[in-house]
């Protein structure tokens, strides 16, 4: 019976592991994909600014 028990309370706090672990991931992609999005803006001002100097 304790052993039941134990393994109910295991289990429960897997889950709560798990679930904070899945919020973690949600946040840093949303992070990565952010920083991907300013990375490529930034690019494409550079690759305009190069463009518009090659015109020159």
């Amino acid at each position: 019976m304790l052993a039941l028990l134990l393994l109910i309370v295991i289990v429960c706090q897997l889950a709560v592991v798990i679930g904070q672990n899945n919020k973690l991931i949600a946040q840093n992609t949303h992070i990565m994909q952010k920083q991907n999005t300013d990375i490529i803006d930034q690019n494409v001002e550079i690759l305009s600014r190069l463009d518009s100097e090659k015109r020159d």
